[in-house]
């Protein structure tokens, strides 16, 4: 088995980081099971709304809501994040997908199964 996340401490060529990540994927034969948490604005994986459902791996500005969804994750505020790296929407065809979705999720957003 091979977990492999985005590492959100890197700094410098994200554009170059993101290319090499999605390589990974590919060398790797793609993924097989997917985790994915779904936030209060319905963004998925941090691909916020304004993501194109063609978009690449890439660093990924976060809404005032989910910047403050994670604040309890950090000692103060000048920890929280601002962005964060994000998957490609275009690699989700994956076979299993599990979203967790947080009771504070507004029912607009939650997802049926059919």
């Amino acid at each position: 088995m091979n977990v492999h996340i985005p590492d959100g401490t890197i700094s410098g060529d994200y554009d170059a980081y993101c290319a090499q990540y999605e390589q990974c994927i590919k060398a790797a034969g793609g993924i097989d099971l997917q985790i994915l948490g779904i936030g209060r604005n319905g963004h998925v994986g941090f691909n916020e709304p304004t993501s194109s459902l063609a978009s690449r791996t890439r660093l990924k500005a976060l809404s005032r809501e989910t910047v403050e969804d994670n604040r309890h994750f950090f000692a103060n505020e000048s920890e929280m994040p601002k962005c964060a790296i994000t998957m490609a929407l275009a690699l989700f065809s994956i076979p299993v997908v599990f979203f967790f979705l947080p009771l504070a999720v507004p029912s607009r957003c939650r997802c049926q199964s059919h």
